[in-house]
């Protein structure tokens, strides 16, 4: 019999949960909005939605594990969130422990992208002996790395926040509370900021469309450019994942972005070698991905 896993997917607005098998068929999911879960304690919501599956799930749908993804750092045994600046309540959650109370199944907590890497190079078809670098532009810049067969974590489990990389000379004060991150200038809350000085006139969706040669504009699609080009620098992969959903915007020239990766680039390499493939991202990837993580347990 398929072991089935419980895949949850926690974001800011919405949370995605499902149950799915060892060979990544999702056999049900579902949204729930993550401020309603939050209505007493995120802790309590999370542990009534998981006890809820957890009871549904019977026959050749049982529960085996469970896997849940957050929009935050995460220790290195993957069971405790550290920060979460975009849910209250989950900074500091011991929320593997809090989740096996209710379930009765080992629990693993993961930074979302972490999960989403996963999912992206088994959709993508890349080498899962490869080094892969994925930098997601959401909220603020997400980033995951996969090196040497696995999700790298770090020595405290906070690896891969390229996102906070502080730029010299800038004093804006990130949501993380530091000043000058690269996520203030090259993620979706910035352009939010933006588009609402600037453009009060065009939704935010249809920023690239009418607008990609204002100056404000350019200076995010370099800010998102030198977030890839640091980390292929750094690292030397010899594949980036670009994903989020300001590459998926309407108007979002992919080719011009990959010339201003190019453009900051060590030469000869990686700028000669490097491989940047874009996400094929779903509603259910982290799920997928979730599922993924489980079974390499």
């Amino acid at each position: 019999m398929s072991r089935n896993y419980l895949c949850l997917d926690i974001g800011g607005t919405n949370t995605r949960i499902g149950v799915v098998s060892e060979d990544l068929e999702v056999r049900s999911s579902e949204i729930r909005s993550t401020p309603e879960l939050a209505r007493h304690s995120i802790a309590e919501g999370l542990q009534e939605l998981v006890a809820e599956w957890i009871a549904r799930a019977k026959g050749d749908q049982r529960i085996n594990g469970v896997v849940v993804g957050v929009p935050a750092t995460v220790d290195e045994a993957c069971r405790r969130v550290l920060q979460a600046p975009n849910v209250d309540g989950l900074s500091g959650l011991d929320l593997a422990d809090l989740l096996e109370d209710v379930a009765g199944v080992p629990v693993v907590v993961e930074k979302d992208v972490n999960l989403l890497i996963l999912s992206d190079i088994h959709d993508l078809g890349i080498d899962p002996a490869a080094s892969v670098a994925g930098v997601y532009f959401g909220t603020g810049i997400g980033n995951a790395l996969y090196l040497g067969g696995t999700v790298w974590h770090g020595a405290h489990g906070v690896a891969g926040e390229l996102g906070h990389v502080p730029q010299f000379g800038h004093t804006e004060t990130c949501g993380c509370g530091n000043p000058g991150c690269l996520e203030c200038f090259g993620g979706g809350h910035h352009l939010a900021a933006v588009m609402k000085r600037a453009f009060p006139e065009t939704p935010i969706g249809k920023a690239f469309v009418y607008h990609s040669a204002a100056p404000q504009i350019v200076e995010i699609l370099d800010a998102m450019a030198i977030a890839v080009a640091t980390e292929a620098n750094v690292l030397d992969p010899a594949e980036v994942i670009i994903g989020g959903g300001l590459p998926t915007m309407e108007g979002f020239d992919r080719e011009a972005f990959a010339e201003r990766v190019r453009t900051h680039l060590r030469k000869p390499y990686p700028a000669q070698t490097l491989s940047m493939r874009y996400s094929r991202q779903g509603q259910l990837s982290g799920l997928v991905g979730g599922a993924l993580r489980m079974s390499a347990r």
